[in-house]
């Protein structure tokens, strides 16, 4: 007589399991394959399950960006080039094939991403060390206001919008919350955090 499991699949409990098991590695190995050929390593690294997967899939990243880094210079992109950079000798060999007015439309673009490393490397001219000093202390004071909750000093300081929305999220992700005090005797006031 043949055995049957509870839901009459004609397979025992543990048969299921091992082809349930082998049918979602099988599938994670796919998508994990998938993802990689795509390029799309962050989804990659998500289906990893070993330590060798994970430096598999790194190797294959810096494979690519390497690649990228490559072509964007050999085709006179130096502006993507220095994008696809994470080290400063990188950096330092594609600034150098930079003509000077790519080198100011990028410093602009560094002091506009708080990049102060690759700030420092492309400011050429006096004028530009000095902007990058002026941002530097700009930057740190309109984040200490800001964390200390002086919106309107911190507003005074922002140059972008994106630096004004960013202050005025954070002045949004708190909540002020009335409470009675236990005595009955007046209202307390207190800021407390909202977690979005």
């Amino acid at each position: 007589k043949e055995k049957r499991d509870a839901g009459g699949t004609g397979e025992l409990p543990s048969e299921t399991a091992e082809v349930d098991d082998a049918t979602e590695e099988h599938r994670r190995s796919t998508w994990l394959s998938y993802y990689i050929a795509e390029g799309k390593y962050e989804e990659a690294l998500d289906l990893c399950v070993t330590q060798a997967e994970e430096a598999s899939v790194a190797q294959k990243q810096e494979e690519a960006r390497l690649l990228w880094l490559s072509y964007h210079e050999e085709e006179g992109d130096f502006t993507k080039a220095l994008e696809m950079c994470v080290t400063a000798e990188e950096e330092a060999k594609i600034i150098a094939l930079m003509s000077e007015s790519e080198k100011a439309e990028a410093f602009v673009t560094a002091i506009k991403a708080y990049d102060w490393e690759l700030a420092t490397q492309l400011a050429s001219t006096q004028q530009e060390r000095d902007d990058l000093a002026g941002s530097i202390s700009r930057v740190a004071d309109m984040k200490k206001f800001k964390d200390a909750g002086d919106i309107e000093q911190a507003l005074k300081l922002a140059i972008t919008q994106q630096e004004e929305a960013d202050i005025l999220a954070s002045q949004e992700s708190k909540v002020t919350v009335e409470m009675t005090s236990p005595d009955g005797s007046g209202v307390a006031v207190a800021m407390v955090a909202n977690n979005k």
